[in-house]
């Protein structure tokens, strides 16, 4: 029964998931040295937004129900209310998980390593107001709301449950991977910055299962918290 019912949430087989993985983060990994050979700002948006479209083509191609890789919606106003709620709630909670998981385990991989955490967003102090609108609607709730959450929680998720044999277990190794790929995808922001990002999939992860399986909580609370941060370093230049 257990299996039946991970079977009917989850549409892949095991060589269809893994050529999805590969094709998808194949494209990513692909366009993301490569833009980065030539200095192009921000691949890793380009990289995202073009294998989450390969994604979104490849699940259609196959005929796979989106509903069940997270694009389900509410049907009613109590179900609107419930995803934004849990959005929102998602932000607040993610301060509180900041300070007793991420926030020590961070600063025990800098004291480690003896490195910090990278970030490339300080010239946002000095932009201007059209570079800021810029970055919040191509690079915040394009790049990494909607497609990094599609392209990990929706996609990667699925599949990985899928190819690690379909049962809890599976679900919960498939949920650590995710958020490790997730993490070191990030690896512009180095060694404590992958640390943070995996730790912050892994929440987002748990998001996901919170919401039933559904990609809109988790794409609002992405896209609210580094709304929130970005403007935060915006504002300090103002």
């Amino acid at each position: 029964m257990q299996n039946e019912m991970v079977d009917r949430m989850n549409p892949w087989g095991f060589g269809t998931a893994t050529l999805g993985i590969l094709l998808v983060f194949g494209t990513f990994l692909g366009l993301r040295i490569g833009l980065d050979l030539y200095d192009v700002v921000r691949p890793g948006t380009y990289a995202t937004i073009s294998a989450s479209l390969v994604a979104l083509g490849y699940a259609i191609a196959l005929k796979y129900p989106l509903g069940q890789m997270g694009w389900r919606f509410p049907t009613n106003i109590v179900g609107w209310i419930w995803v934004v709620a849990l959005g929102v709630l998602s932000v607040v909670g993610l301060q509180v998980y900041a300070l007793f998981v991420i926030v020590p385990l961070s600063d025990a991989v800098a004291a480690l390593t003896g490195t910090a955490h990278h970030s490339s967003w300080g010239w946002l102090a000095e932009a201007t107001v059209a570079q800021f609108a810029l970055v919040m609607v191509v690079v915040v709730w394009i790049g990494a709301a909607i497609g990094e959450e599609w392209l990990m929680r929706g996609f990667l998720l699925s599949a990985l449950e899928s190819m690690f044999g379909g049962t809890r277990v599976a679900t919960f190794i498939a949920a650590i991977v995710q958020s490790v790929i997730f993490g070191v995808l990030h690896y512009e922001q180095g060694a404590v910055g992958i640390v943070i990002t995996g730790l912050v999939g892994f929440y987002l992860t748990a998001i996901y299962f919170i919401g039933g399986r559904r990609l809109l909580p988790v794409i609002l609370a992405h896209g609210l918290i580094d709304t929130i941060s970005l403007t935060t370093i915006y504002l300090s230049g103002a």
